[in-house]
């Protein structure tokens, strides 16, 4: 037969034709002798038409020949069964078959056949062959799981017993044929990646194989990082992944079917294998960056898995990294390779580099980043400031002592109209550091004035008063009110503040869901977004979703419209032209409750979300903020829910005639730790802080003053949250210091408490 890439690359002459017609009349008849071939011309094939008779035998013959050589309607590869592609073949493992491996001649067979090993363990081997490989969808995996945990289960009984044996002269264990059996996928993935880039016709049916053989191998619990084999068949898979765009997209399309079980097991043997090779001296060991890339694609992939099925963002933080690498040089060296980049616009990735791939990062480790960046970005200011003001000086011979500072100077009592004309003008420069003082008030704002600025803003801004944003109950949670007629620049201050609390080391008692933080990332919410701030609603959706009830629409007799409260007036609001006319039935259902959504968090507030996105951005640096994700970014503006009070304890200071070992302060973490429930501990912190959760690294980096207030009285304890002070009078007893404290965290007010 002609050479393989002849046949692609060259006009066919009338031998080759005849040649090609040959071999597909010959598969059409009699197969190819595999018992299940992926060739929808191959009578092996399960949806293969077998032809009534030896004529219409030969004229699908001369039309498929036709096809392939005439209208290029069918590649080769496409067409004729390949003769040469893993030339052992065995019998595939499905789910009648699977004890037959404990035969050792039926083992040995299968095992040293890759093509058989990557065609087994089929969910539905009637769809093989349709428009691909694995059948209906070209990134189908179509793997039974279940079938699989049972060859694996009878793998390791034969491994058990044959622990418990001597072998004879010739008989080869399981260990050795299993390996065999990944050089030989090895040797293909060489085939594969030796080719030239124009002739990819042959691989493209090849690969699917190769990538399902290769993760069924490594859901085999015993190969993990230990075996000598782990690496390279890291290292093939990141060779495939970089060299051909088409491996990355089957790959995590394949990853998005697995069930959470085996996705998460695949997960965490390469999070252990990266964990045994990171050396802090030698980052730049191939093996390490060979195996992020590689997770790189299972990140992407759990981004597109359904909901339920998604691995937490946790699942791909790595400890070891976290706890090892030193991120000022990541930092410095992301930077540096920035500023060496020709167009600024471009986007850079050095493969070497963690902050390019971030979810390896946990939030303190982004936080930290953050800090560089903020840092840097400040000491550049501040010098450009100082040369400015030395000039200044020089004629005008004075010196603003401000000058390094984003300087403010605010009235209490009209605090948003003073911060709106300080911060909403065009020559505000945000990369300085903040600096608040309040008007007609001593002190200098080492940290408590603007925590207390921010503080007041907040419940400003949040007050009813406003009607900026919508408060629901049901989830003590706010929404952006599309109805309000607050101007959008208000808005677009709080986005200011927000940026101004991450670039100043803030966290604020904002009571915004998820989707807030996924929008400004640029990720769109959905249904579970909206179950968290409307869970009724969401519940409501959940349940058409979910009915297969053929009467829905007469039941539910609900149209493509929703209504709005307007200051206590019903709004109605169409979802699509003609909105009123259509009712939600079986086949509409999932596009009324995407609409609904999209007009929840999008349509109705575009205006005012734009604007606060807008003043956001106007402070932080997108590429910086673009390293977190939507739950870390909540988590840095806000703070963590995690309380250890014990790590509170140990950084608090003692003040105005108290020290650890006084009475009142050991009775006071004796109330906290044994008498507060988790609610009132919460209410607690809420009172001497401001707020009710603690910054990204936790209780332990929040320091607390316990001071005295006087000797024994009826009075309440009392609190600068701004300095995060609490002042406890010298009570005689611990009993009448719980009733006290208690009164006084129930009856505090504070913004948002819940």
């Amino acid at each position: 037969m002609q050479d393989d890439k002849n046949l692609d690359k060259e006009p066919f002459n009338d031998e080759a034709q005849f040649s090609i017609q040959d071999d597909a009349m010959n598969q059409m008849k009699d197969g190819c002798k595999r018992d299940i071939c992926v060739n929808a011309f191959c009578k092996n094939n399960p949806n293969f038409k077998a032809p009534a008779s030896s004529a219409e035998l030969l004229k699908n013959a001369l039309d498929l020949g036709k096809q392939l050589l005439e209208t290029k309607k069918h590649q080769y590869w496409n067409v004729v069964c390949d003769p040469d592609y893993m030339q052992e073949i065995a019998q595939s493992i499905q789910s009648h078959n699977v004890e037959s491996i404990r035969d050792y001649s039926f083992l040995v067979e299968f095992i040293n056949s890759p093509y058989a090993f990557s065609i087994s363990f089929l969910k539905d081997k009637s769809i093989i062959g349709l428009d691909d490989p694995f059948g209906q969808n070209k990134y189908k995996l179509n793997l039974d799981e279940d079938l699989l945990d049972r060859f694996f289960d009878v793998l390791r009984d034969i491994e058990q017993k044959e622990s418990q044996q001597e072998f004879q002269d010739g008989v080869t264990s399981l260990t050795a044929m299993y390996e065999e059996s990944i050089l030989k996928f090895k040797e293909q993935l060489q085939i594969y990646i030796s080719e030239e880039d124009d002739y990819q016709s042959r691989y493209q049916i090849v690969f699917p194989f190769i990538l399902r053989g290769l993760l069924i191998h490594l859901l085999y619990d015993t190969f993990d990082d230990q075996r000598e084999e782990f690496p390279e068949m890291i290292q093939y898979l990141e060779v495939l992944i970089n060299s051909k765009k088409d491996i990355a997209n089957y790959l995590e399309r394949y990853l998005t079917q697995l069930s959470h079980k085996n996705f998460k097991l695949l997960v965490r043997k390469i999070q252990h294998f990266i964990s045994a090779i990171f050396d802090p001296e030698d980052q730049q060991n191939d093996h390490l960056w060979e195996a992020i890339q590689v997770l790189d694609i299972f990140y992407k992939a759990n981004q597109k898995r359904d909901e339920d099925e998604k691995l937490s963002f946790k699942e791909f933080y790595n400890e070891t990294v976290n706890y090892n690498v030193n991120l000022n040089s990541e930092y410095d060296d992301w930077l540096q390779q920035k500023s060496q980049m020709l167009d600024p616009d471009e986007s850079y990735v050095n493969i070497s580099n963690f902050i390019n791939f971030s979810w390896i990062l946990d939030t303190q480790a982004k936080s930290d980043i953050l800090f560089f960046d903020s840092k840097y970005k400040m000491d550049n200011e501040i010098d450009r400031e100082l040369i400015n003001n030395v000039v200044i000086n020089l004629f005008q011979n004075q010196l603003d002592q401000n000058f390094a500072y984003l300087y403010l100077e605010i009235n209490r009592e009209s605090i948003i109209e003073d911060t709106l004309n300080s911060l909403i003008r065009e020559d505000i420069n945000f990369k300085k550091p903040l600096r608040v003082k309040f008007i007609g008030e001593p002190g200098v704002d080492e940290g408590g004035v603007q925590k207390e600025f921010f503080q007041l803003l907040i419940r400003k801004l949040f007050d009813s008063q406003y009607t900026m944003f919508q408060y629901y109950e049901e989830s003590r949670l706010f929404w952006f009110n599309g109805n309000t007629f607050e101007s959008n620049v208000k808005f677009e201050l709080v986005g200011i503040l927000m940026g101004l609390a991450i670039y100043n080391s803030n966290i604020l008692d904002l009571h915004l869901p998820i989707a807030c933080y996924k929008k400004l990332l640029n990720i769109q919410p959905d249904l579970a977004d909206l179950m968290e701030l409307q869970p009724s609603v969401g519940q409501s959706f959940q349940y058409i979703l979910k009915s297969d009830d053929p009467d829905l629409e007469s039941k539910l007799y609900q149209n493509f419209t929703v209504e709005l409260d307007s200051f206590g007036a019903s709004q109605v609001h169409e979802l699509l032209p003609d909105g009123a006319e259509f009712y939600v039935n079986q086949e509409n259902k999932n596009e009324y409750v995407m609409l609904f959504n999209d007009f929840f968090f999008n349509t109705q507030c575009e205006e005012q979300f734009k604007a606060f996105k807008r003043g956001f951005y106007k402070v932080v640096t997108a590429e910086i903020i673009e390293l977190f994700g939507p739950e870390e970014l909540e988590l840095l503006v806000c703070g963590s829910r995690t309380l250890n009070f014990e790590d509170l304890q140990s950084s608090a200071q003692y003040v105005d005639g108290y020290s650890e070992d006084s009475e009142v302060p050991k009775w006071f973490w004796e109330v906290v730790h044994n008498d507060l429930t988790d609610f009132q501990r919460k209410q607690l912190l809420q009172f001497i802080t401001g707020c009710d959760r603690a910054p990204v690294s936790g209780l332990k980096s929040l320091p607390i003053y316990i001071g005295r207030q006087g000797p024994d009285t009826d009075r309440l304890p009392t609190a600068h949250t701004c300095f995060n002070h609490i002042l406890i009078p010298e009570y005689s007893l611990k009993d009448r210091l719980r009733i006290k404290l208690i009164n006084a965290i129930q009856n505090a007010e504070g913004f948002g408490l819940y």
